[in-house]
Protein backbone atom coordinates (compact mmCIF):
# COMPACT_ATOMS: atom_id res chain seq x y z
CA UNK A 1 0.00 0.00 0.00
CA UNK A 2 2.95 2.10 0.79
CA UNK A 3 4.56 1.84 -2.86
CA UNK A 4 0.80 2.94 -4.22
CA UNK A 5 1.27 6.16 -2.66
CA UNK A 6 5.13 6.82 -2.86
CA UNK A 7 5.86 10.00 -4.73
CA UNK A 8 8.28 7.48 -6.90
CA UNK A 9 7.15 6.76 -10.44
CA UNK A 10 8.89 3.25 -10.53
CA UNK A 11 7.51 2.38 -7.08
CA UNK A 12 4.03 3.45 -8.17
CA UNK A 13 4.18 1.37 -11.29
CA UNK A 14 5.82 -1.86 -9.10
CA UNK A 15 2.47 -1.39 -7.09
CA UNK A 16 -0.47 -1.11 -9.40
CA UNK A 17 1.48 -4.16 -11.57
CA UNK A 18 1.47 -6.43 -7.73
CA UNK A 19 -2.04 -5.43 -7.07
CA UNK A 20 -3.62 -6.08 -10.45
CA UNK A 21 -1.14 -9.48 -11.08
CA UNK A 22 -2.96 -10.09 -6.78
CA UNK A 23 -6.29 -9.37 -7.68
CA UNK A 24 -6.47 -11.48 -11.32
CA UNK A 25 -4.92 -15.06 -9.43
CA UNK A 26 -6.52 -14.24 -5.57
CA UNK A 27 -10.13 -14.14 -5.93
CA UNK A 28 -10.84 -14.30 -1.93
CA UNK A 29 -9.12 -10.82 -1.65
CA UNK A 30 -10.79 -8.54 -3.53
CA UNK A 31 -12.93 -8.12 -1.44
CA UNK A 32 -11.34 -6.99 1.35
CA UNK A 33 -8.49 -5.41 -0.60
CA UNK A 34 -11.13 -3.49 -1.75
CA UNK A 35 -10.57 -0.36 1.26
CA UNK A 36 -11.53 3.28 1.27
CA UNK A 37 -7.89 3.83 1.29
CA UNK A 38 -6.54 1.77 -1.79
CA UNK A 39 -9.30 3.54 -3.89
CA UNK A 40 -8.40 6.43 -2.55
CA UNK A 41 -4.76 5.47 -3.90
CA UNK A 42 -5.94 4.36 -7.06
CA UNK A 43 -7.91 7.47 -7.43
CA UNK A 44 -4.81 9.38 -7.40
CA UNK A 45 -3.14 7.62 -9.61
CA UNK A 46 -5.76 6.62 -12.60
CA UNK A 47 -5.22 9.92 -13.78
CA UNK A 48 -1.33 9.44 -13.73
CA UNK A 49 0.50 10.67 -17.28
CA UNK A 50 2.25 7.04 -17.10
CA UNK A 51 0.04 4.89 -19.10
CA UNK A 52 1.91 1.94 -17.17
CA UNK A 53 0.47 2.87 -13.96
CA UNK A 54 -2.70 3.72 -15.79
CA UNK A 55 -3.45 0.83 -17.44
CA UNK A 56 -2.81 -1.62 -14.51
CA UNK A 57 -4.78 0.70 -12.07
CA UNK A 58 -7.84 0.39 -14.62
CA UNK A 59 -6.96 -3.36 -15.06
CA UNK A 60 -7.05 -3.92 -11.20
CA UNK A 61 -10.43 -1.90 -11.06
CA UNK A 62 -11.70 -4.71 -13.56
CA UNK A 63 -10.73 -7.07 -11.38
CA UNK A 64 -12.05 -5.68 -8.14
CA UNK A 65 -15.09 -4.82 -9.63
CA UNK A 66 -15.70 -9.21 -9.94
CA UNK A 67 -17.09 -8.92 -6.11
CA UNK A 68 -20.75 -7.44 -6.01
CA UNK A 69 -20.06 -5.91 -2.98
CA UNK A 70 -16.90 -3.47 -4.31
CA UNK A 71 -19.36 -2.59 -7.62
CA UNK A 72 -21.06 0.25 -5.19
CA UNK A 73 -17.72 1.03 -3.49
CA UNK A 74 -16.31 1.86 -7.09
CA UNK A 75 -18.39 3.40 -8.64
CA UNK A 76 -19.23 6.05 -5.09
CA UNK A 77 -15.20 6.41 -5.27
CA UNK A 78 -15.63 8.55 -8.49
CA UNK A 79 -14.44 6.26 -10.90
CA UNK A 80 -16.85 6.31 -13.49
CA UNK A 81 -15.38 9.52 -15.14
CA UNK A 82 -12.06 8.74 -15.76
CA UNK A 83 -13.29 5.20 -17.09
CA UNK A 84 -15.32 7.05 -19.46
CA UNK A 85 -12.20 9.19 -20.34
CA UNK A 86 -10.28 6.14 -20.87
CA UNK A 87 -13.19 5.25 -23.48
CA UNK A 88 -12.11 8.23 -25.70
CA UNK A 89 -8.48 7.58 -25.14
CA UNK A 90 -6.24 6.32 -28.23
CA UNK A 91 -4.84 3.35 -25.95
CA UNK A 92 -6.89 0.02 -27.22
CA UNK A 93 -5.65 -1.73 -23.85
CA UNK A 94 -7.24 1.30 -21.93
CA UNK A 95 -10.11 1.30 -23.93
CA UNK A 96 -10.55 -2.88 -23.20
CA UNK A 97 -9.98 -2.10 -19.54
CA UNK A 98 -12.20 0.59 -19.14
CA UNK A 99 -15.09 -1.19 -21.19
CA UNK A 100 -14.65 -4.43 -18.53
CA UNK A 101 -14.74 -2.32 -15.74
CA UNK A 102 -18.01 -0.46 -16.72
CA UNK A 103 -19.54 -3.29 -17.65
CA UNK A 104 -18.91 -5.25 -14.69
CA UNK A 105 -20.10 -2.57 -12.76
CA UNK A 106 -22.90 -1.79 -14.74
CA UNK A 107 -24.29 -5.02 -13.39
CA UNK A 108 -24.93 -3.90 -9.80
CA UNK A 109 -28.52 -2.40 -10.23
CA UNK A 110 -28.09 0.78 -8.40
CA UNK A 111 -25.13 1.68 -10.53
CA UNK A 112 -26.97 1.71 -13.51
CA UNK A 113 -28.23 5.65 -13.24
CA UNK A 114 -25.01 6.83 -11.85
CA UNK A 115 -22.46 5.09 -15.21
CA UNK A 116 -25.16 6.30 -17.34
CA UNK A 117 -25.71 10.04 -15.97
CA UNK A 118 -21.99 10.46 -16.38
CA UNK A 119 -22.08 10.08 -20.00
CA UNK A 120 -20.61 6.51 -20.12
CA UNK A 121 -22.80 5.34 -22.53
CA UNK A 122 -22.33 7.15 -26.29
CA UNK A 123 -18.21 5.94 -25.84
CA UNK A 124 -18.87 3.11 -24.24
CA UNK A 125 -21.07 1.97 -27.67
CA UNK A 126 -18.75 3.78 -29.82
CA UNK A 127 -15.73 1.53 -28.39
CA UNK A 128 -17.63 -1.66 -28.63
CA UNK A 129 -18.65 -0.97 -32.00
CA UNK A 130 -14.91 -0.11 -33.08
CA UNK A 131 -14.15 -2.73 -31.46
CA UNK A 132 -16.48 -4.76 -33.63
CA UNK A 133 -15.77 -3.65 -36.57
CA UNK A 134 -12.14 -4.33 -35.86
CA UNK A 135 -12.40 -7.90 -35.05
CA UNK A 136 -14.64 -8.12 -37.96
CA UNK A 137 -11.59 -6.91 -40.55
CA UNK A 138 -9.00 -9.12 -38.66
CA UNK A 139 -11.81 -12.44 -39.02
CA UNK A 140 -11.94 -11.49 -42.91
CA UNK A 141 -8.29 -11.07 -43.32
CA UNK A 142 -7.49 -13.90 -41.98
CA UNK A 143 -9.77 -15.88 -43.68
CA UNK A 144 -8.19 -14.07 -47.25
CA UNK A 145 -4.99 -15.45 -46.12
CA UNK A 146 -6.32 -19.25 -45.59
CA UNK A 147 -7.53 -19.47 -49.29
Amino acid sequence: MMKLISSLIVEQEEAVISLWKLTRTEEELRFSLCTPRLLTALRSLIVSRYSTIQVNVVASLVNLSLEKPNKVKIVLSGFVPPLVNFLKSRSSESQEHAVGALFSLALKEDNKMAIGVLGALPPFMHTLIRSESNLTKIRTFGMADEN
